[in-house]
C-alpha cells in the first residue's frame, strides 16, 4: 500500500531524532513530537508544491514522500542515527509500579477502541459533509489546491492543514477509509505532548499519566477523535507550541528546536483560525523571555524567522484568498463579522440597547472622561457575560435531572445567560461532537488554580506551574472575546484545545499534593468517565441504542450508508435513488446545484468519486467564485436540491424527482416521470 510510505516516514523521522538526542535531556516523547512537526510540514508542502503543476496524483505523491523518506534514511544510516534510535527505543521499559502500568493500559485501551471506530465509520459529521471532506475530493479531482466553484465558501477560504493531511491519505489509499485518522492521530499526539509538558513543569511520572488521562477523557475530544473535523488537530499544534515554550523555560531551545516551534505555530495557523488564541499567548511568552535573556537584536532575528516560516507554510492559501477575496482569510467583511470584539466595539446601540429606554442625562455624564469610562465598563460587562456563556456550554451531562437543575439555575441570571444559550443547552446532545459539554474538566480548572496557589505558598510546586497555568487560562477568555461563534450552539467544540492545554496543570497539581494514591485515583477516574462517550457516540457508536442516545446502530454492525446518513436519515433514500439513476445511465459527468448547507460530500461518497472516474462540478456558487466555474464542462446529468418545480436547468431537461432531489439530463434522453 502506498500509504505506508508517509507512515514509514514518520517513524524514520522519529528514530533519527531519537538517535541524535541525549537520552538524559530528551526521550522518545521529544522525538515523537519533533517527528510530528516534520511530518506535518511535509504533509502541507508536498501537495502545495505538486498542486502548482496539477500533480496531486497517487504516483507523484508517492514519489515525493518516497524521496523524503529516502533522504532521511540516507542521513540516518550514514550517521548511525537510525540504529542508535532503534537501540534506545528497544531499551524503553514499562514502569515498575502496577498503578502506572494500569493507567498506561487504560489509556491504550481507549485509544485502540477509538482507532477501531475511526477505521470502521464513514464520515458523517455535519461540517465534514458540508466542507471538510468536500474540499478534499475537489482537490483530488482537480489534482491541485487551487480554488474552485463551491456552493459553500469555507470549502475554499478556510485554513486547511487537517484536510490537506487527509488529502495525502485519501489519494494514496484511493478512498476515505483513513480520513478519520488525522483527528485520531492528533489525539494520540496530544496525549504525548501533554505528558511531556507536565514533565517539563516538574510533574512526577504519575502526574504525567494523570495529565494524559485528563486530556484523553475530554468528552468533546473523545467524540471528535473519530471524525474529520479539525479542532483536535488545532489542539495538537497548540500543545506542541506550549511544549517547546515549556522546554525553553527549563533549558533553552537549540536553533533547530526554535525552528520546530515556528513550524508548529505556522501549522496551527494553517489548521484553524481559532488556533491563534491558543498559540499566540505562548509564543508571546517565548519572545518576551528571549528579549529578557538575549536582547532586542536576537528578538528581532527570531521574529523575522517566525514570520518567514509562518508565511512559507501559509502562503498558498493566503495568496489564493487574496486573489479571490482580497484578504488572506477570505472576505475581509466576513472575517470582521466573525471577530466578536469588533462587533462589541462598533459604535451605535445594539439590539438589546434599542429595546431599553435611555435614562435622562446626568450632570456627571457630561464629563469628557465619562463616555470613555462607560464604554470600558460596558465592554468589561460584555466580555464577562461571553466568558460565562462559553463556560456554561460545558454544563451538558448525560443525566437529564442534573441538566434541568443546572439550566434552571442559569435562567435566574438573564442578564448574563441569554435565551439562545439556554436553548442551546436544552437542545444539546451530551454525546454529539458539536454540542457535548465537558463538566468534569471545567470543574477541574478552578480546583487546580486553588491547589496551585496553595502549593505555591507551601513551596511544594515549581513556579513554572503557575506561569504555565496563567498562559493556558488566558486562552479561554481570549476565545470568548475574539471568536463570534464561541457562544453559539456548537461553540463549545472550539474549547477543545483549552482543555488539552490544561492537562499538564492537572499533572502538576497531582504531583504537588504528594499522595501516591491520588494520581492513580484521578487517572483511573478520568479514564472511567470517558467510557460513556467512547461507547455511545451519538453518530458513531460502539454500542448502538436507537433512537436515543444513539442515532444509528453500532458502527461495527450497521450498514455504512446508515452511518453516513446519521445526521440526515431522511436524505438517504433520495440521495441513493439519485445516485442509482446516475449509475444506470453510465454517466460520469455530474453537475451539482445544491444548497450550501446540504451534505454534498455524500454524493461523492456514494459515487466513490473521483477515484472511480466520476467527475462532479458545481453549477451554483457565490459571486467571488464565479470565475472558477468550469465553462467547458459538459454534464450528462445534473442533480439539484434547490430547483423547486423548474423543468429546465442550464440546458438540461427535467427527468425525475426523488423527494426534492431533482435530476436533469440533456433534452430528448428521458422524459419526466
Amino acid at each position: 500500500m502506498l500509504v505506508a510510505i508517509p507512515v514509514s516516514a514518520f517513524f524514520i523521522f522519529a528514530l533519527t531524532e531519537l538517535g541524535q538526542s541525549s537520552p538524559i535531556r530528551r526521550g522518545w516523547r521529544d522525538a515523537f513530537l519533533k517527528s510530528a512537526v516534520l511530518w506535518g510540514t511535509l504533509a502541507a508542502l508536498i501537495p502545495e508544491g505538486l498542486g502548482l503543476f496539477a500533480g496531486i496524483t497517487r504516483t507523484w505523491l508517492a514519489v515525493a514522500w518516497l524521496l523524503a523518506l529516502s533522504l532521511m534514511v540516507g542521513w540516518g544510516v550514514r550517521h548511525g542515527l537510525i540504529g542508535e534510535g532503534w537501540r534506545r527505543l528497544r531499551s524503553l521499559r514499562p514502569p515498575d509500579s502496577s498503578a502506572e502500568r494500569g493507567l498506561i493500559l487504560g489509556l491504550a485501551l481507549v485509544c485502540l477502541i477509538l482507532l477501531a471506530v475511526a477505521l470502521a465509520a464513514p464520515t458523517n459529521n455535519v461540517d465534514s459533509l458540508g466542507y471538510h471532506m468536500s474540499r478534499v475530493v475537489h482537490w483530488a479531482q482537480n489534482r491541485s489546491l487551487r480554488h474552485y466553484a463551491a456552493s459553500y465558501y469555507p470549502q475554499v477560504s478556510y485554513p486547511h492543514w487537517a484536510e490537506v493531511a487527509i488529502l495525502n491519505l485519501h489519494v494514496l489509499w484511493g478512498g476515505d477509509r483513513l480520513a478519520n485518522l488525522v483527528q485520531w492521530s492528533s489525539m494520540v499526539g496530544s496525549l504525548v505532548a501533554v505528558s511531556a509538558i507536565a514533565a517539563s513543569l516538574g510533574a512526577s511520572t504519575r502526574g504525567q499519566l494523570a495529565a494524559s488521562a485528563f486530556a484523553l477523557s475530554i468528552p468533546m475530544g473523545v467524540l471528535q477523535s473519530t471524525s474529520t473535523q479539525n479542532d483536535y488537530a488545532a489542539g495538537f499544534w497548540a500543545a506542541l507550541v506550549a511544549y517547546f515554550v515549556a522546554l525553553d523555560w527549563t533549558r533553552g531551545l537549540t536553533r533547530h528546536e526554535f525552528l520546530y516551534l515556528t513550524l508548529a505555530f505556522g501549522l496551527g495557523l494553517l489548521t484553524k483560525a481559532t488556533f491563534f488564541v491558543y498559540g499566540a499567548p505562548f509564543m508571546l511568552a517565548y519572545l518576551a523571555r528571549r528579549l529578557r535573556k538575549e536582547g532586542i537584536v536576537s528578538l528581532l532575528l527570531r521574529i523575522v524567522v517566525l514570520i518567514g516560516v509562518v508565511s512559507l507554510l501559509n502562503s498558498g492559501v493566503w495568496l489564493r484568498n487574496l486573489i479571490t477575496y482580497g484578504g488572506p482569510y477570505g472576505s475581509p467583511q466576513v472575517v470582521s463579522e466573525e471577530i466578536a470584539f469588533l462587533e462589541a466595539l462598533r459604535p451605535g446601540p445594539t439590539d438589546e440597547q434599542r429595546e431599553t429606554v435611555e435614562p435622562p442625562l446626568r450632570a456627571e455624564d457630561s464629563h469628557p472622561d465619562a463616555g470613555i469610562l462607560k464604554e470600558v465598563v460596558s465592554f468589561l460587562e460584555w466580555s464577562g457575560a461571553r466568558i460565562a456563556e462559553s463556560a456554561a456550554l460545558n454544563l451538558v451531562t448525560p443525566v437529564k435531572f442534573v441538566n434541568d437543575r443546572l439550566y434552571a439555575a442559569l435562567g435566574q441570571f438573564p442578564s448574563i445567560f441569554r435565551d439562545h444559550i439556554l436553548r442551546a443547552l436544552s437542545n444539546a446532545a451530551w454525546n454529539h461532537e458539536d454540542t457535548a459539554g465537558n463538566p468534569i474538566h471545567l470543574a477541574a480548572v478552578p480546583f487546580c488554580l486553588a491547589a496551585l496557589l496553595f502549593l505555591a505558598r507551601a513551596r511544594r510546586t515549581p513556579g513554572l506551574g503557575l506561569l504555565y497555568s496563567s498562559l493556558a487560562l488566558s486562552t479561554f477568555p481570549l476565545l470568548a472575546i475574539a471568536i463570534q461563534l464561541a457562544t453559539t450552539d456548537f461553540g463549545v467544540r472550539f474549547q477543545l484545545p483549552f482543555f488539552i492545554l490544561w492537562g499538564p496543570v492537572v499533572g502538576v497539581v497531582v504531583s504537588g499534593l504528594g499522595r501516591r494514591w491520588l494520581s492513580g485515583f484521578v487517572g483511573a477516574g478520568l479514564i472511567l468517565s470517558a467510557w460513556p462517550y467512547v461507547l455511545l457516540n451519538n453518530t458513531r457508536p460502539v454500542i448502538g441504542h436507537t433512537p436515543w442516545p444513539t442515532r444509528v446502530n453500532s458502527v461495527f454492525t450497521a450498514p455504512p450508508q446508515e452511518i453516513a446518513f446519521a445526521a440526515w436519515p431522511e436524505l438517504q433514500e433520495p440521495y441513493m435513488a439519485a445516485v442509482g439513476l446516475i449509475e444506470a445511465r453510465s454517466c460520469t459527468r455530474v453537475a451539482l446545484r445544491i444548497d450550501s448547507g446540504d451534505p454534498k460530500y455524500l454524493f461523492w461518497w456514494l459515487l466513490d468519486a473521483p477515484q472511480s472516474g466520476y467527475r462532479l462540478e458545481n453549477l451554483n456558487t457565490d459571486e467571488s467564485l464565479e470565475r472558477y466555474i468550469v465553462t467547458d464542462f459538459d454534464p450528462c446529468v445534473a442533480v439539484c436540491t434547490i430547483c423547486g418545480n423548474r423543468m429546465e436547468l442550464d440546458g438540461l431537461a427535467f427527468v425525475t424527482d426523488f423527494s426534492g432531489v431533482r435530476i436533469f439530463a440533456p433534452p430528448g434522453e428521458d422524459g419526466p416521470d
